[in-house]
This record gives structure tokens, sequence and C-alpha cells, in this order.
């Protein structure tokens, strides 16, 4: 992701009193993905702490709704060890 970007979801995470996280960790509640960027150092990091994966709609969504919603809908998964990604 880039640093404008990222930039700019962390001004409207951080303004309906969410966290952003540059990197997974232990108080990380999803990691959003989304574009053709490669995350899959993060992913698997987050998959392996049991993180959800989720789309960038799910930010998108739930920045319009002004709430946290559900990760379910908004899910994604890897398949095999390529960095091709479908919704679940």
């Amino acid at each position: 992701m880039s640093n404008i970007l990222q930039t700019e979801w962390k001004c409207k995470i951080d303004g309906i009193c969410g966290m952003f996280h540059a990197k997974v960790n232990k108080d990380t509640k999803c990691l959003v993905v989304g574009g053709s960027l490669n995350y899959e150092a993060e992913v698997r990091k987050a998959r392996r702490m049991k993180i959800p994966i989720v789309r960038e709609d799910y930010l998108i969504d739930g920045l319009a709704r002004k709430k946290r919603l559900p990760f379910d809908m908004y899910k994604v998964e890897m398949i095999g060890e390529a960095s091709s990604m479908v919704t679940i």
C-alpha cells in the first residue's frame, strides 16, 4: 500500500476511534487487503495468528455506515501458495 493511501486510511480509521497498524501484530483485529499489491508475508502472519483477512470493501462500507461490521461478508482466502485471492 502506498504511503499516501496508508495515511488516508489511517486518518479515516483514527477518525472513528479505530486503530491502524502498518504491520500485523497482537493488537490487530483484521488484515485489510486490496488492489494487486503483494501482502504475502502479512497474510501468512495473519493466518498464523488467526486474524481475519478482509477485502478493502470492509473499510469502505464500515466508514459509510459509521460502525464496525462483521467480517464474514468480506473475508478473503488464499489459494495454494500463489498470491491469488478469491472471496469466500
